[in-house]
This record gives structure tokens, sequence and C-alpha cells, in this order.
């Protein structure tokens, strides 16, 4: 996996990087894989135009607009998200962001969730212990 990481980085990281930071890496790439599964398992996915949906909704909420009943409003607001469509970073978050809420609501629909008090340092412990 080390050696895949190295060719996967396009030169950006070094074998030693890898090494010194792999715990974090495989970490990363474990919590990929089984997000992958939870969403195909539970058929979450977006589409483009869903994507443009949240550009626009979020462009009217920014203007104040977010309940507005004028169409040419809208239009405009979806006309200027279409432009946003081209900024691949932009995209991308917006991905992000429909991917993390849909997990968040599933995982609010599957689990009873129950506090419970911890003090930081215990709270660190349990974050950086391994996965069992």
């Amino acid at each position: 996996m080390k050696k895949w990481l190295v060719s996967n980085s396009e030169g950006k990281m070094h074998p030693e990087d890898i090494e010194q930071n792999y715990e974090n890496y495989a970490r990363s790439i474990r919590w990929q894989l089984i997000e992958g599964q939870i969403l195909r398992s539970n058929q979450i996915a977006f589409s483009s135009e869903d994507v443009l949906e949240k550009l626009t909704r979020d462009f009217l909420s920014y203007m104040g607009q977010a309940d507005t009943d004028d169409e040419d409003m809208r239009a405009r607001a979806k006309q200027i998200a279409t432009g946003m469509l081209k900024n691949e970073k932009e995209v991308n978050r917006i991905y992000d962001e429909l991917y993390r809420d849909a997990m968040t609501d599933l995982f609010h629909r599957s689990f009873q969730v129950s506090e419970v008090g911890l003090t930081m340092k215990e709270w660190v412990e349990k974050m950086n212990a391994p996965f069992s």
C-alpha cells in the first residue's frame, strides 16, 4: 500500500512522507472504503443536477431570497449557479457537502445517539485508538 500511495501522489509525496504518516493515510483510506460501501448499500448518489440545485439554493439564500417566488430571480440564480459549475473546487465542495449531509441523516435515522461525558484527554485517546 505504501508503494501505491507514493505512485498515486503524482510526485507530491516521497516514501519518507508516507512512512512518517502511514497510520493517518491508512485510517483515511479505510474510512473512504467504509464510506463508499455505506453509500452504495443505501443507494446514496448525487447528480450534477443536484449540485446545480444546491448551488442555486445557496445563492438565493445568500441573497436573502431563499423563499422567493420570483421566477426571474430564480432563473438568474440558476444561471449564476450554472457558471459556478465551471469551478471544480466549488463543485467538489458541494458534492462533499451533499454526501456529508446524506451520511449524517442516515446515521441519525439508523442509530440511537446517547451523550457521554468525556474529558478532553479521554476524547483524544478515543479518537486516536486503533479501530477494532
